[in-house]
């Protein structure tokens, strides 16, 4: 195998493009919440079963990208993160176990100052149609 890695610089030079970097990019579907006749489980269990997705991921993290190494994490995470209690529960299982010294950034939140809603229509009580 050739070495393909550049000479040092001298002291002092800094070199006129960046050094190769690593970027995870995940994508996800996570366990949706169902309604009506298809709510077979009940909204616990599949809350239960999302935040045990969050815990997956965190490991995956861990295992494969190192602190500092930059991770896009994209998806359907199937939960309503403009519901602020569900997004802190969420982002908190996610982060406890990365081992990253930085907590995540929420792209969408810091850029739109909140998210948008991404599921379909609703009832006139408000309960998702599916």
């Amino acid at each position: 195998k050739a070495n393909t890695a550049a000479p040092p610089l001298p002291p002092g030079l800094a070199p006129a493009v960046p050094p190769p970097a690593r970027l995870h990019i995940l994508t996800l579907h996570a366990q949706a919440s169902h309604a009506g006749w298809q709510n077979t489980a009940g909204e616990d269990r599949y809350r239960t079963t999302r935040l045990g997705q969050m815990r997956q991921l965190a490991r995956v993290l861990r295992q494969e990208a190192g602190d500092g190494e930059a991770v896009l994490a994209f998806g359907d995470f199937n939960f309503d993160a403009r519901d602020l209690d569900e997004l802190v529960l969420h982002q908190a299982q996610l982060a406890a176990g990365t081992g990253r010294s930085r907590a995540a950034l929420d792209v969408v939140r810091a850029t739109f100052g909140g998210h948008p809603a991404t599921y379909g229509a609703r009832d006139a009580a408000g309960a998702p149609l599916e």
